[in-house]
């Protein structure tokens, strides 16, 4: 299971680190493949996709927004103070296209069979920003 879960990444000195196989396709059997990238490359596994963590935060911050209970700035205020993250997820968010965003939270809702990742209707239609 945490195989499948997770990705595979090879990182050279100097470099961006590279995705050699994707979150859910990630096997046993390619995991043992020989790779051939040269002494200076370290390869290593994400076990979880940071981005899916901020997607969700997200999520959950514009169901709030949108229930009228708080405001993006108060979600970031509160974020920042009890996680210690410089900036809140909101915050974050603005950097963030709506159809990606809605994509990935769709993604996340299948895989893992839970409705709640489904995006709301202020991510799909981009009203965070």
């Amino acid at each position: 299971t945490y195989v499948r879960e997770s990705s595979l990444w090879v990182q050279r000195t100097r470099q961006e680190a590279v995705c050699l196989v994707p979150e859910g396709e990630l096997t046993l059997e390619k995991l043992a493949e020989l790779r051939a990238e040269g002494f200076d490359a370290t390869y290593f596994l994400k076990f979880i996709e940071p981005m899916n963590i901020v997607a969700v935060q997200v999520n959950e911050a514009t169901k709030l927004i949108e229930m009228g209970v708080c405001s993006a700035e108060d979600v970031d205020l509160a974020l920042t103070n009890s996680s210690g993250n410089p900036v809140g997820p909101m915050s974050v968010a603005q950097d963030l296209e709506p159809f990606d965003l809605a994509q990935r939270l769709e993604r996340l809702a299948k895989k893992d069979k839970k409705e709640i990742f489904n995006p709301t209707k202020m991510v799909r239609e981009g009203r965070y920003k």
